[in-house]
């Protein structure tokens, strides 16, 4: 065995998995002693697999003791080895041309094991899965074969062929032009391509590909038979001819070449030439059955009938069942009126293929028109019609079939399919005339009386509709759907009375009537009838419909209305698991979640719906609200930038407000900047009152006193302090002055007091309409009207719109002008409200002597202690407050505060050493956004001591604990400031522009305390600054302000009440602007 022979051992089976003992057992010529002896030899030399052989050195191998010359025997051994497995492959080979693919598989399997990366096994193995279908182990062999040859092209041609089968085209293109790019001189490489684009109809690369093939080899003819037809296609005709000729010049006797350029005379309109073309294809081979019926077509161009049926017949004899050239055959019959043989061959035709739409109508038509066979056109038009059941004309034609055979009542189904399609495509006329056609022909068919009051409806001649219904249910009184239609008429008449009796009959009738439980819903909804009926039938539909948005919505919509809202979140999250993208329900979740106070969650929900859509000016509003709420102020300029960008574009056009006037006081906005928000969402109030209301609603108002002067109060909490306190007060002593007095709630939660709930002033409003709430209190004759709620939550401004009393008038309830012209006058103070601000207010303000703003404290809290140094029941330790600290404070709601606020405190913190902020806990993620928000201005947030909601007299002594009140800019303590003052501690606060910025201000001046009123930001720090750091300072006012709160006017309800009923009574004689 010489070296070379080796090296090529070595290199076929270097990889080869199988064990020694192959090698060894040739060697051992089936002698089990001589076998071991050899194991034994190679196991000495590590040898155990036969890979080990192939990669010994010649002198490592040599080593190996046989009987006889090593090197020799193992040569021999080697070829031994190699023929069996050269055996092995044919095998296989012979295995997969009978068809045999498992045994290939299996023995390709076996080859394997000694040849691993045998190139041939691989691609013998590949074929195999590929000729059985299984495309992809196909794809897994081929993708093995090219880790060990990339380049190898018969492989790349595979996969090709692969992923043809497989549909893939553009993967089969890939291979295919790889194998190109391998093989740029390859003809069958770039054939292949060629006639693959060609196939997938890439006709502009296959015709760049054709032309590289022809370059390669000019003589290839069936190339350009191919490059010709190409051509054709992209009806280059003359280029075409011109690729035939070539051909035929290349393969004169070549009946393809020749059939294709009488082809192309055909499709040139030289019919003689295509004739002789054709003639001399079928000399040559007169099988071709696409030259007799092309030849048979060409005659028929130019009415040679009879060669026409002659070439027919002779392309038929080839190919009995081609149904193109049995056409082709049978409209030739049809041509020479030789119609029994045309419908004998038609008929030929259906059997092969009964479903074939265009020889149905072409036979439909022929029985119609031709042999008068009205029968056999009807069934042939039906099935037409099920074949392709829009077509209008197939209707038009059957009708007249069934017509000429006196079928009237099959004519008149006919007549209502057709208008079914008719009103599919919202051709109403066309319907109604169907609809009046299959009444004429049957008029007691009730669904053609209904469905033509359907297009009667449509129309708008809701009358005739009513009509046909009637008609309709004249002659089948069970017939649902009449019903129902006649019940969305009168809905839409206003009928609501009757359409309700209407859809109960249709869901008596028809339960499962989708549409009756919808519109019943719907009305019982939308007319504020009967919400929990509403939600019946609303979740009947569901039971029909349980994925329809829609109904979700509506539920969830009731149950917001109920202040249900644990029941209408669920209905709104059911809406979002049917339709993530529904925008609806996450405004909803969010609206829900945001009035009940868990603004994280709506902050959530506000968010996944910018998501959907990022320029939806309400849910920005509501999301910058929520943030507020919570102290989020990580973008906080930016954010009311944009917010004031949305307001003042919704304020130049006819857009509804996204910030509410209430909502409006927290942020940084003018006076006129909120006024013109108040009028904006007045506007909107009272065009939403127009549209409801169905005429015009024009009150008469008591003109003369009939002994007491009648005021009337609205409001959504009589329960809330000190409303409560002024209102029971106000009662009391409007017994003395001919003043009646009637209190009307409308808040079903207004907790109203027990005083007032059992007493003839009071009258709940809470559950009827705007409409029907504004009947009421005009009936009672009232002169005065008050508004106490402005545009609080729970605010009706509608009934002030509908002007129920001759003088309206806002007191108390809202910080700001409502911005209507329905509203006369506004009950202010000349602090809260300048006399220079009245250009700004549309009410006429009327001012008390003292602040508007007053505390019952009083009255209800006059035994209040003052705190001793040495007090041991009211120690700071008990809330967490050190000792020999300043503590400033604040007891407002959190969301009260702004960035500008809280950075003045922490400046006022940062100059008083060893001093705190105690503030109000309201959830731990405004506190967290505080203390981050300090933390950012590298305050230590330990200084910063929340505390927690206790009843109101301990907290009274709580504020005790505290020595400044530091009040909020935008939005004042109001009653919090007073609940300071009454405790003695001193309250510093800085006046803005607004009637909320301006409150606190007011208190101070009436209680004689203006030192703690600042003129400026800076004002506002050193006031808190000196009385922090100067305990004489601050001790004497605190002295000051226990000895005045008890003679001031800031806590005597009575003399409030007292000039706030006079007001009135002067008000209610003056002649009040009409406005709505």
């Amino acid at each position: 065995m010489n070296s070379l022979s080796f090296d090529v051992f070595c290199s076929k089976y270097l990889d080869s998995e199988a064990p020694i003992s192959v090698i060894t057992e040739i060697l051992s010529e089936n002698d089990p002693l001589k076998f071991q002896n050899i194991s034994n030899e190679f196991n000495k030399l590590g040898f155990t697999k036969l890979k080990d052989l192939a990669g010994a050195t010649l002198g490592k191998a040599s080593l190996i003791k046989l009987s006889g010359d090593t090197l020799t025997l193992l040569y021999g051994a080697i070829e031994i080895y190699s023929e069996r497995l050269d055996n092995l492959l044919k095998s296989a080979k012979s295995e997969l041309q009978n068809g045999n693919f498992i045994s290939t598989q299996k023995i390709c399997e076996e080859l394997f094991i000694h040849k691993p990366t045998d190139l041939n096994v691989l691609l013998l193995n590949a074929k195999s899965f590929f000729d059985c279908g299984n495309y992809e182990e196909c794809i897994n062999c081929l993708e093995k074969a090219k880790q060990i040859n990339p380049k190898c092209s018969e492989v790349l041609s595979n996969f090709a062929l692969v992923y043809m089968k497989k549909s893939e085209n553009y993967l089969a293109l890939q291979y295919l032009y790889e194998v190109c790019a391998l093989k740029p001189y390859c003809v069958d490489a770039w054939t292949n391509y060629a006639d693959f684009l060609f196939e997938t109809n890439d006709l502009v690369t296959a015709d760049f590909a054709y032309v590289r093939v022809l370059s390669i080899e000019p003589k290839l003819y069936k190339v350009r038979n191919k490059y010709g037809k190409l051509l054709l296609k992209l009806n280059k005709i003359k280029d075409a001819k011109e690729q035939f000729k070539i051909a035929h010049n290349c393969a004169i006797e070549c009946p393809e070449t020749l059939n294709n350029l009488a082809y192309v005379y055909y499709k040139s309109g030289k019919f003689e030439k295509a004739i002789s073309k054709y003639k001399q294809v079928l000399e040559i081979n007169p099988d071709l059955m696409n030259a007799h019926f092309y030849l048979g077509m060409t005659h028929l161009k130019i009415s040679e009938y009879q060669n026409a049926a002659n070439a027919f017949w002779n392309a038929i004899v080839l190919e009995p069942e081609n149904v193109t050239v049995l056409k082709k055959l049978a409209v030739t019959y049809c041509y020479v009126e030789n119609m029994v043989l045309c419908v004998e061959i038609y008929k030929k035709c259906l059997k092969l293929q009964p479903e074939n739409f265009n020889l149905n109508l072409e036979l439909a038509m022929i029985c119609l028109h031709k042999i008068k066979n009205y029968q056999e056109a009807a069934i042939y038009f039906k099935k037409c019609i099920h074949l392709n059941p829009e077509r209008i004309d197939l209707y038009k034609n059957l009708f007249v079939a069934l017509r000429k055979v006196n079928d009237y009542q099959n004519a008149s189904d006919t007549c209502m399919s057709m208008g079914d399609l008719y009103l599919e495509s919202d051709d109403q006329e066309n319907a109604r005339n169907a609809f009046c056609c299959a009444i004429l022909l049957n008029p007691g068919n009730a669904i053609a009386h209904w469905k033509m009051g359907l297009t009667m409806y449509n129309l708008g001649h809701w009358d005739l509709a009513l009509t046909r219904y009637k008609h309709a249910i004249e002659i089948m009184p069970n017939l649902a759907d009449a019903y129902c239609d006649m019940a969305v008429i009168f809905d839409e008449q206003d009928l609501f009375e009757k359409a309700i009796e209407y859809y109960k009959m249709t869901i008596s009738l028809k339960p499962s009537n989708l549409n009756a439980h919808l519109n019943l819903a719907d009305i019982l909804f939308k007319q504020k009838i009967n919400l929990l009926k509403a939600i019946t039938h609303y979740k009947i539909a569901l039971k029909y419909d349980n994925t329809s948005v829609d109904i979700y919505l509506q539920i969830g919509n009731i149950y917001k209305e109920l202040n249900m809202s644990k029941d209408a979140l669920h209905s709104f999250y059911m809406a979002i698991q049917h339709d993530p993208q529904c925008l609806e329900a996450y405004i909803s979740v969010g609206s829900i979640l945001k009035d009940s106070d868990n603004f994280i969650e709506a902050i959530r929900a506000y968010e996944s719906a910018l998501k959907l859509q990022p320029d939806h000016p309400d849910v920005f509003c509501h999301l910058v609200n929520c943030l507020q709420k919570v102290c989020d102020w990580s973008d906080y300029d930016a954010h009311v930038k944009k917010l004031q960008e949305i307001i003042n574009e919704q304020l130049n056009d006819d857009d509804v407000l996204s910030l509410l006037p209430h909502d409006a006081l927290m942020f940084p906005l003018s006076l006129e900047e909120l006024t013109k928000i108040a009028s904006k969402f007045a506007k909107q109030c009272v065009q939403k009152l127009n549209k409801s209301i169905k005429e015009p609603l024009q009150f008469v108002h008591p003109t003369v006193f009939n002994g007491n002067i009648k005021i009337g109060f609205v409001s959504t909490n009589f329960g809330k302090h000190p409303i409560t306190s002024i209102m029971e007060t106000l009662t009391s002593i409007c017994k003395n002055q001919q003043v009646d007095v009637i209190c009307y709630s409308i808040s079903s939660n207004d907790n109203t007091p027990s005083w007032l709930n059992n007493s003839e002033h009071h009258k709940d409003l809470s559950q009827l309409k705007f409409v029907d709430a504004a009947k009421v209190i005009n009936s009672d004759g009232i002169h005065v009207l008050v508004d106490m709620s402005g545009y609080t939550k729970g605010a009706q401004t509608e009934i002030f719109a509908l002007r129920p009393a001759p003088v309206q008038v806002s007191w108390f309830g809202y910080l700001c002008t409502s911005g209507t012209t329905f509203m006369d006058y506004f009950i202010t103070d000349r602090i809260c409200s300048p006399p220079e601000h009245q250009n700004v207010y549309t009410e006429q303000l009327n001012f008390t002597n003292h602040t508007i703003f007053i505390g019952d404290h009083k009255q209800k809290f006059s035994n209040l202690q003052q705190r001793l140094c040495f007090d041991e029941e009211l120690e700071r330790s008990t809330f967490n407050l050190p000792e020999n600290v300043v503590v400033f404070c604040n007891f407002s709601k959190l969301y009260k505060i702004d960035p500008f606020t809280l950075r003045m405190w922490i400046t006022i913190l940062n100059n008083v050493p060893k001093s705190v902020l105690w503030l109000l806990h309201l959830n731990d993620v405004a506190e967290n956004n505080l203390r981050t928000f300090a933390d950012v201005l590298n305050f230590d947030t330990s200084r910063i001591i929340f505390a927690d909601f206790i009843p109101k007299y301990q907290h009274l002594n709580r504020i005790q604990l505290a020595d400044i009140y530091l009040d909020t800019h935008l939005y004042n303590g109001h009653i919090a400031c007073l609940d300071a003052l009454w405790a003695g501690v001193p309250v510093i606060t800085l006046p803005g522009d607004t009637y909320a910025s301006r409150v606190t201000t007011s208190q101070l001046t009436t209680l004689g305390i203006t030192d703690t009123i600042a003129q400026n930001e800076e004002n506002y720090i050193d006031i808190a600054i000196e009385l922090g750091l100067n305990k004489c300072s601050l001790e004497k006012m605190r002295k000051n302000i226990w000895d005045l709160k008890m003679v001031s006017h800031l806590f005597n309800i009575n003399c409030y009440v007292t000039e706030v009923i006079l007001i009135l009574k002067v008000i209610s004689l003056t002649k009040p602007k009409l406005g709505m």
